[in-house]
Protein backbone atom coordinates (compact mmCIF):
# COMPACT_ATOMS: atom_id res chain seq x y z
CA UNK A 1 0.00 0.00 0.00
CA UNK A 2 1.43 3.48 -1.06
CA UNK A 3 0.25 6.89 0.86
CA UNK A 4 1.99 10.42 -0.83
CA UNK A 5 1.30 13.51 1.07
CA UNK A 6 2.33 16.35 -0.07
CA UNK A 7 2.33 19.67 1.80
CA UNK A 8 2.49 23.29 0.68
CA UNK A 9 3.84 26.00 2.97
CA UNK A 10 2.70 28.88 1.33
CA UNK A 11 -0.82 27.56 0.67
CA UNK A 12 -0.99 25.47 4.09
CA UNK A 13 -2.83 22.98 2.03
CA UNK A 14 -2.35 19.08 2.14
CA UNK A 15 -2.57 16.59 -0.70
CA UNK A 16 -2.98 12.67 -0.21
CA UNK A 17 -3.47 12.15 -3.78
CA UNK A 18 -0.04 12.11 -5.38
CA UNK A 19 1.22 10.25 -8.31
CA UNK A 20 4.23 9.03 -9.05
CA UNK A 21 5.22 11.10 -12.10
CA UNK A 22 4.54 14.20 -10.31
CA UNK A 23 7.10 13.00 -7.66
CA UNK A 24 10.12 14.37 -9.31
CA UNK A 25 8.51 17.89 -10.25
CA UNK A 26 7.38 17.87 -6.01
CA UNK A 27 11.12 17.03 -4.91
CA UNK A 28 12.85 19.87 -6.23
CA UNK A 29 10.07 22.05 -4.99
CA UNK A 30 11.72 23.52 -1.70
CA UNK A 31 8.55 25.03 -0.51
CA UNK A 32 7.25 22.00 0.83
CA UNK A 33 7.23 18.67 2.20
CA UNK A 34 6.64 15.25 0.64
CA UNK A 35 6.09 11.99 2.76
CA UNK A 36 6.01 8.34 1.07
CA UNK A 37 4.78 5.86 3.48
CA UNK A 38 5.50 2.46 1.09
CA UNK A 39 3.94 0.14 3.43
CA UNK A 40 4.28 -3.73 1.78
CA UNK A 41 5.90 -2.11 -0.91
CA UNK A 42 6.03 -3.54 -4.40
CA UNK A 43 8.96 -3.86 -7.11
CA UNK A 44 7.05 -1.10 -8.77
CA UNK A 45 7.20 0.98 -5.44
CA UNK A 46 11.13 0.21 -4.62
CA UNK A 47 11.67 1.58 -7.85
CA UNK A 48 11.07 4.36 -7.13
CA UNK A 49 13.82 4.78 -4.71
CA UNK A 50 16.28 4.86 -7.05
CA UNK A 51 14.97 5.96 -9.97
CA UNK A 52 12.89 9.46 -8.74
CA UNK A 53 14.44 9.45 -4.83
CA UNK A 54 18.28 8.42 -6.08
CA UNK A 55 18.85 6.87 -3.26
CA UNK A 56 21.50 4.15 -3.65
CA UNK A 57 20.99 0.67 -4.57
CA UNK A 58 22.50 -1.62 -1.50
CA UNK A 59 19.94 1.27 1.02
CA UNK A 60 17.37 0.30 -0.94
CA UNK A 61 18.14 -3.56 -0.85
CA UNK A 62 17.66 -3.15 2.53
CA UNK A 63 14.36 -2.28 2.51
CA UNK A 64 14.20 -5.54 0.55
CA UNK A 65 15.58 -7.63 3.24
CA UNK A 66 14.69 -7.29 6.62
CA UNK A 67 17.74 -6.15 9.29
CA UNK A 68 17.83 -7.79 12.42
CA UNK A 69 20.05 -5.12 14.19
CA UNK A 70 19.49 -1.09 13.99
CA UNK A 71 21.32 0.93 12.40
CA UNK A 72 22.63 4.45 10.66
CA UNK A 73 23.78 5.79 7.51
CA UNK A 74 24.55 9.13 6.68
CA UNK A 75 24.55 9.97 2.67
CA UNK A 76 25.61 13.12 1.32
CA UNK A 77 21.54 14.37 0.71
CA UNK A 78 19.43 11.94 3.15
CA UNK A 79 19.87 10.27 6.04
CA UNK A 80 19.32 6.08 6.52
CA UNK A 81 18.25 4.68 9.30
CA UNK A 82 16.85 1.26 10.35
CA UNK A 83 14.40 0.81 13.05
CA UNK A 84 12.67 -1.58 14.91
CA UNK A 85 8.77 -1.24 16.41
CA UNK A 86 6.79 -3.31 18.54
CA UNK A 87 4.00 -5.39 17.87
CA UNK A 88 1.39 -4.31 19.11
CA UNK A 89 -2.67 -4.13 19.23
CA UNK A 90 -4.39 -1.24 17.57
CA UNK A 91 -6.68 -0.48 20.33
CA UNK A 92 -4.85 -1.65 23.63
CA UNK A 93 -1.50 -1.03 22.79
CA UNK A 94 0.17 -4.57 23.65
CA UNK A 95 0.95 -7.70 21.57
CA UNK A 96 -2.30 -10.25 21.33
CA UNK A 97 -0.54 -13.16 21.57
CA UNK A 98 1.35 -11.99 24.48
CA UNK A 99 4.62 -12.76 22.90
CA UNK A 100 6.69 -9.84 22.01
CA UNK A 101 7.88 -9.64 18.68
CA UNK A 102 9.25 -6.18 16.39
CA UNK A 103 8.46 -4.72 13.26
CA UNK A 104 11.08 -3.29 11.40
CA UNK A 105 10.69 0.66 9.82
CA UNK A 106 13.42 2.13 7.41
CA UNK A 107 13.20 5.85 6.87
CA UNK A 108 14.49 7.90 4.36
CA UNK A 109 15.15 11.63 6.01
CA UNK A 110 16.24 14.13 3.47
CA UNK A 111 15.70 18.20 3.00
CA UNK A 112 12.08 18.10 2.00
CA UNK A 113 11.10 14.31 2.12
CA UNK A 114 10.54 11.67 4.29
CA UNK A 115 10.56 8.19 3.00
CA UNK A 116 8.87 5.07 5.56
CA UNK A 117 8.93 2.19 4.29
CA UNK A 118 7.78 -1.36 6.26
CA UNK A 119 6.26 -4.76 5.42
CA UNK A 120 4.06 -4.92 8.44
CA UNK A 121 1.73 -2.38 9.38
CA UNK A 122 2.79 0.14 12.50
CA UNK A 123 1.08 1.83 15.26
CA UNK A 124 3.45 4.66 15.24
CA UNK A 125 2.95 5.47 11.53
CA UNK A 126 -0.29 4.85 11.39
CA UNK A 127 -0.66 7.45 14.09
CA UNK A 128 1.13 9.61 12.36
CA UNK A 129 -1.17 9.44 9.46
CA UNK A 130 -4.31 10.61 11.66
CA UNK A 131 -1.82 13.26 13.23
CA UNK A 132 -1.31 14.96 9.98
CA UNK A 133 -4.77 15.12 8.68
CA UNK A 134 -5.90 16.70 12.03
CA UNK A 135 -3.16 19.14 11.96
CA UNK A 136 -1.26 19.43 8.70
CA UNK A 137 0.62 22.23 9.44
CA UNK A 138 2.81 20.01 11.96
CA UNK A 139 4.36 19.42 8.47
CA UNK A 140 6.10 22.99 8.39
CA UNK A 141 8.34 21.88 10.91
CA UNK A 142 10.32 19.65 8.38
CA UNK A 143 11.04 15.96 7.82
CA UNK A 144 13.41 15.65 10.48
CA UNK A 145 10.67 16.77 12.94
CA UNK A 146 8.10 14.66 11.07
CA UNK A 147 10.67 11.55 11.52
CA UNK A 148 11.07 12.64 15.19
CA UNK A 149 7.32 12.95 15.84
CA UNK A 150 6.99 8.54 14.01
CA UNK A 151 10.33 7.74 16.29
CA UNK A 152 9.24 9.32 19.22
CA UNK A 153 5.49 7.19 19.41
CA UNK A 154 8.03 4.28 18.06
CA UNK A 155 9.61 4.18 21.48
CA UNK A 156 6.78 5.36 23.27
CA UNK A 157 4.93 1.82 22.70
CA UNK A 158 7.61 -0.07 24.40
CA UNK A 159 6.87 1.47 27.67
CA UNK A 160 3.25 -0.54 27.98
CA UNK A 161 4.95 -4.00 26.74
CA UNK A 162 7.54 -3.28 29.40
CA UNK A 163 4.70 -2.49 32.23
CA UNK A 164 2.72 -5.95 30.71
CA UNK A 165 6.32 -7.87 31.14
CA UNK A 166 6.94 -6.19 34.46
CA UNK A 167 3.30 -7.46 35.53
CA UNK A 168 3.93 -11.36 34.31
CA UNK A 169 7.36 -11.35 35.99
CA UNK A 170 5.62 -10.31 39.49
CA UNK A 171 3.16 -12.57 38.99
CA UNK A 172 6.02 -14.81 38.53
CA UNK A 173 7.53 -13.95 41.28
CA UNK A 174 4.17 -14.77 43.15
CA UNK A 175 3.38 -18.20 41.64
CA UNK A 176 7.23 -19.64 42.90
CA UNK A 177 6.65 -18.30 46.30
CA UNK A 178 3.30 -20.28 46.61
CA UNK A 179 4.11 -23.28 44.98
CA UNK A 180 7.04 -25.03 43.72
CA UNK A 181 5.22 -28.14 42.58
CA UNK A 182 3.97 -26.05 38.98
CA UNK A 183 6.35 -27.02 35.78
CA UNK A 184 7.12 -22.97 35.09
CA UNK A 185 9.53 -23.88 32.48
CA UNK A 186 6.93 -22.70 29.93
CA UNK A 187 6.71 -19.29 31.82
CA UNK A 188 10.17 -18.72 32.75
CA UNK A 189 10.97 -19.42 28.52
CA UNK A 190 8.51 -17.57 26.96
CA UNK A 191 9.49 -14.06 29.54
CA UNK A 192 13.26 -14.67 28.58
CA UNK A 193 12.63 -14.80 25.17
CA UNK A 194 10.38 -11.58 25.14
CA UNK A 195 13.08 -9.60 27.11
CA UNK A 196 15.35 -10.54 25.03
CA UNK A 197 14.04 -9.24 22.03
CA UNK A 198 13.26 -6.12 23.93
CA UNK A 199 16.85 -5.96 25.19
CA UNK A 200 18.07 -6.45 22.10
CA UNK A 201 16.07 -4.01 19.49
CA UNK A 202 16.48 -1.02 22.35
CA UNK A 203 20.29 -1.46 23.05
CA UNK A 204 20.82 -1.12 18.90
CA UNK A 205 18.62 1.71 18.72
CA UNK A 206 19.96 3.52 21.53
CA UNK A 207 23.37 4.06 19.24
CA UNK A 208 21.33 4.86 16.06
CA UNK A 209 19.96 7.46 18.25
CA UNK A 210 22.96 8.53 19.46
CA UNK A 211 24.01 9.29 16.37
CA UNK A 212 21.77 11.63 15.65
CA UNK A 213 22.30 13.21 18.79
CA UNK A 214 26.12 14.31 17.42
CA UNK A 215 24.87 16.40 14.60
CA UNK A 216 26.64 14.40 11.90
CA UNK A 217 24.60 15.69 9.04
CA UNK A 218 23.82 19.08 7.81
CA UNK A 219 19.90 18.11 8.05
CA UNK A 220 20.07 18.11 11.95
CA UNK A 221 19.99 21.32 13.42
CA UNK A 222 20.38 22.59 17.41
CA UNK A 223 16.53 22.17 17.71
CA UNK A 224 16.54 18.75 16.11
CA UNK A 225 19.57 16.88 18.51
CA UNK A 226 17.63 18.14 21.41
CA UNK A 227 14.46 16.20 20.17
CA UNK A 228 16.72 13.40 19.59
CA UNK A 229 18.33 13.39 22.66
CA UNK A 230 14.75 12.88 24.55
CA UNK A 231 14.23 9.84 22.43
CA UNK A 232 17.86 8.31 23.49
CA UNK A 233 17.01 9.32 26.86
CA UNK A 234 13.82 7.27 27.00
CA UNK A 235 15.48 4.28 25.36
CA UNK A 236 18.33 4.27 27.86
CA UNK A 237 15.48 4.07 31.11
CA UNK A 238 13.88 1.21 28.64
CA UNK A 239 17.28 -0.50 28.75
CA UNK A 240 17.60 -0.30 32.50
CA UNK A 241 14.16 -1.34 32.78
CA UNK A 242 14.56 -4.30 30.54
CA UNK A 243 18.14 -5.23 32.33
CA UNK A 244 16.51 -5.14 35.57
CA UNK A 245 13.55 -7.26 34.68
CA UNK A 246 15.69 -9.73 33.14
CA UNK A 247 18.07 -9.54 36.26
CA UNK A 248 14.82 -10.27 38.58
CA UNK A 249 13.63 -13.32 36.15
CA UNK A 250 17.19 -14.69 37.08
CA UNK A 251 17.29 -14.09 40.17
CA UNK A 252 13.14 -15.78 40.49
CA UNK A 253 14.57 -18.87 38.55
CA UNK A 254 17.46 -19.80 40.68
CA UNK A 255 14.79 -18.99 44.13
CA UNK A 256 12.40 -21.59 42.09
CA UNK A 257 15.48 -23.75 40.96
CA UNK A 258 16.27 -23.77 44.76
CA UNK A 259 12.96 -24.35 45.95
CA UNK A 260 12.18 -27.43 43.80
CA UNK A 261 15.61 -28.35 44.81
CA UNK A 262 14.86 -28.55 48.28
CA UNK A 263 11.85 -30.12 47.60
CA UNK A 264 13.35 -32.78 46.20
CA UNK A 265 15.66 -33.52 49.11
CA UNK A 266 12.88 -33.40 51.39
CA UNK A 267 10.91 -36.02 49.35
CA UNK A 268 13.99 -38.18 49.00
CA UNK A 269 15.10 -37.28 53.06
CA UNK A 270 11.68 -38.94 53.64
CA UNK A 271 11.70 -41.69 50.99
CA UNK A 272 15.07 -42.84 53.09
CA UNK A 273 13.77 -42.61 56.73
CA UNK A 274 10.92 -45.10 55.51
CA UNK A 275 13.68 -47.64 53.94
CA UNK A 276 15.89 -47.35 57.34
CA UNK A 277 12.89 -47.94 59.28
CA UNK A 278 11.41 -50.88 57.10
CA UNK A 279 14.90 -52.56 56.58
CA UNK A 280 15.58 -54.43 60.32
CA UNK A 281 11.57 -55.28 60.02
CA UNK A 282 12.26 -56.86 56.53
CA UNK A 283 15.05 -58.42 57.77
CA UNK A 284 14.11 -59.72 60.51
CA UNK A 285 10.83 -61.14 58.88
CA UNK A 286 13.33 -62.42 56.15
CA UNK A 287 13.98 -65.25 58.13
CA UNK A 288 10.77 -66.69 57.77
CA UNK A 289 11.44 -67.57 54.30
CA UNK A 290 14.49 -69.63 54.85
CA UNK A 291 13.82 -73.56 55.00
CA UNK A 292 15.04 -74.44 58.48
CA UNK A 293 13.26 -75.26 61.71
CA UNK A 294 12.63 -72.30 63.60
CA UNK A 295 12.47 -72.46 67.54
CA UNK A 296 9.87 -69.66 68.10
CA UNK A 297 7.89 -71.61 65.98
CA UNK A 298 7.61 -74.43 68.45
CA UNK A 299 6.82 -71.80 71.12
CA UNK A 300 3.63 -70.73 71.79
CA UNK A 301 4.52 -67.01 72.70
CA UNK A 302 6.91 -67.18 69.81
CA UNK A 303 5.50 -64.81 66.96
CA UNK A 304 3.90 -62.32 69.64
CA UNK A 305 7.72 -62.66 70.95
CA UNK A 306 8.91 -61.16 67.35
CA UNK A 307 6.65 -59.07 66.81
CA UNK A 308 7.34 -57.30 70.22
CA UNK A 309 11.01 -57.17 69.30
CA UNK A 310 10.13 -55.86 65.39
CA UNK A 311 8.16 -53.20 67.82
CA UNK A 312 11.08 -51.96 69.55
CA UNK A 313 13.21 -51.99 66.67
CA UNK A 314 10.77 -49.33 65.51
CA UNK A 315 10.80 -47.30 68.54
CA UNK A 316 14.80 -47.56 68.49
CA UNK A 317 15.15 -46.40 65.59
CA UNK A 318 12.38 -43.25 65.61
CA UNK A 319 14.70 -42.86 68.98
CA UNK A 320 17.75 -42.50 67.12
CA UNK A 321 16.21 -40.55 64.37
CA UNK A 322 15.43 -37.83 66.46
CA UNK A 323 18.48 -37.36 68.35
CA UNK A 324 20.15 -36.92 64.98
CA UNK A 325 16.91 -34.33 64.21
CA UNK A 326 16.35 -36.33 60.95
CA UNK A 327 12.32 -36.16 61.67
Amino acid sequence: MRCMYWYDKKTSQLRSDVLPEELPGLLKNPDGLLWADLAQPTEEDLSLLTTVFGFSPLTVEDCQHPQLIPKLEMHKKFIFMVMHGVKVNQKSGLPDSGRVETKELDMFIGKNFLVTVHDKELLAVTQAHHSIKENPTQLEEGSVMLAYHILDTLVDLYLPVMNMLDERLSELEQTVRLSSRQDMTEAFFDLHHALANLQRATRKQEEVLLGLTRKEHPLITEEDVVCFQDIHDHLVRLLELTQTCRDNLNWILDTHLALVSHRTNDIMRILTIYNMVLLPLGFITSFYGMNFDQPETHWAFGYPFVILVMLATLFAVWVYFRRKEWV
